[in-house]
């Protein structure tokens, strides 16, 4: 899953990606899926650790999930993670 993260992105409105930590099910994002997900980290308390001058465009950074649309959860859990480039 790692170096998937690495690769540049497919889709041209892709901004980031979305990783479900259940499944590890990988999904190109655009600005405004992102921005719905920081609204839900936000709501359940957890700010994220991303720049407010990188938030336009998360570069060097995924979303990991909960779930997905194949997994299930009772507790949604949204966190901004740093690609890691060195690994």
């Amino acid at each position: 899953m790692k170096e998937k993260l690495k690769t540049p992105l497919k889709w041209p409105w892709a901004i980031c990606r979305l990783v479900c930590a259940q499944c590890g099910q990988i999904s190109e994002i655009d600005l405004e899926t992102a921005q719905k997900l920081i609204s839900v980290m936000e709501i359940n308390g957890n700010r994220p650790e991303i720049p407010l001058e990188k938030r336009g465009d998360f570069k060097g950074y995924y979303f990991e999930s909960s779930y997905c649309k194949n997994c299930s959860t009772k507790e949604v859990v949204i966190r901004i993670k740093e690609i890691e480039l060195n690994q």
